[in-house]
């Protein structure tokens, strides 16, 4: 067995275990209607869920706090898909 056959058997077997591990995605739980009814609306600019708490606010804040614009848009979507789980959007 030769180093590139070594390396694609590798890449097959990563890929195999991959799908076997759990999503961690916070919308898993969302049906699939509610997820793209949400994206258009995200889409648009419209704000969802409480009045006044929008995704730009909670990002900054979260950018503060994790030193990242980049670390703050994660957690201002791992936020909305929570709140989308529990249906409170």
């Amino acid at each position: 067995m030769n180093l590139d056959e070594f390396l694609e058997k590798l890449d097959l077997e990563l890929a195999e275990a991959a799908k076997r591990v759990p999503s961690k995605h916070p919308g898993k739980k969302v049906p699939a209607e509610k997820k793209t009814e949400y994206v258009k609306r995200a889409k648009k600019g419209e704000d969802m869920g409480e009045p006044g708490k929008n995704f730009e606010k909670i990002a900054a804040k979260a950018a503060k706090k994790y030193g990242s614009k980049e670390a703050g848009k994660r957690v201002a979507g791992a936020v909305f898909w929570k709140k989308a789980e529990k249906g409170t959007l």
